[in-house]
């Protein structure tokens, strides 16, 4: 049976008109076709905070929720999915030996991502570091995505922006 791919691509931004409001972007893509994107309004205050490094925070946690539904109970043919960010912290936080969450928001990522892992040992997740606005055709989009912009390539899968309470 051959395994499948997913990459998934995070972003997050904020509002410079209204500072309490932050967001966060994911795309997901099979075996390089988009299967679903969303955007999501920030409501946790700790991450509001944070500004886009909390957008970017979220759409990681929100990435794995959405993953997991995607794949349901079915994961013995997962070997795969990739994480890309543009935001360091996003890998640091989430590995043993990363790096030391101090704000609130980033221990609540640090204790969900390795909840995660122990939690879906089946899925192999790889983060993958890109370069913002650099051209990478799926964070440039994830990063239009987080701002509110919708790209010709994502109207089909976008689920619409969605109001979220994290913790």
């Amino acid at each position: 049976m051959m395994s499948k791919r997913y990459d998934i691509y995070v972003d997050g931004s904020f509002s410079k008109l209204n500072p309490r409001e932050t967001f966060g972007a994911v795309i997901v893509l099979k075996d390089g076709n988009p299967v679903m994107s969303q955007r999501f309004r920030i409501l946790d205050p700790c991450m509001v905070k944070m500004r886009n490094v909390g957008g970017e925070l979220v759409a990681a946690i929100m990435s794995q929720v959405i993953i997991k539904n995607i794949l349901g109970k079915d994961t013995k043919d997962i070997s795969n999915v990739y994480l890309y960010y543009d935001y360091e912290g996003i890998k640091q936080f989430a590995i043993l030996g990363g790096w030391h969450a101090e704000k609130e928001g980033a221990k609540k990522y640090q204790q969900f991502m390795v909840g995660v892992q122990n939690v879906a040992p089946v899925i192999k997740l790889n983060y993958v570091k890109v370069q913002a606005h650099t051209g990478v055709k799926w964070n440039e989009a994830v990063d239009a995505l987080a701002n509110g912009v919708v790209k010709d390539e994502l109207k089909d899968t976008y689920g619409g922006c969605t109001d979220i309470e994290v913790f």
